[in-house]
């Protein structure tokens, strides 16, 4: 039986620039894989929470948390 793999959930302010969105897009789109992805945008009354029907693989944790703004979990 395979290992259950925890989905990656990415967490950006409200207040980032879209570039940081277009970023977080090529790197989903570039390492593809077999784990579950959501995008949470917070604000400070609340989070808008996005499930994507992407997967993706675990290259890209280590990628996003090179980047500002960007949690990772």
């Amino acid at each position: 039986v395979g290992e259950k793999i925890e989905p990656l959930t990415i967490r950006i302010p409200h207040t980032c620039d879209v570039s940081i969105l277009e970023e977080i897009y090529r790197l989903i789109v570039e390492n593809q894989g077999s784990r579950e992805v959501s995008l949470i945008i917070s604000s400070k009354t609340q989070d808008a929470v996005m499930k994507l029907n992407l997967k993706v693989n675990n290259t890209l944790e280590n990628e996003l948390k090179k980047m500002q703004d960007v949690e990772v979990a």
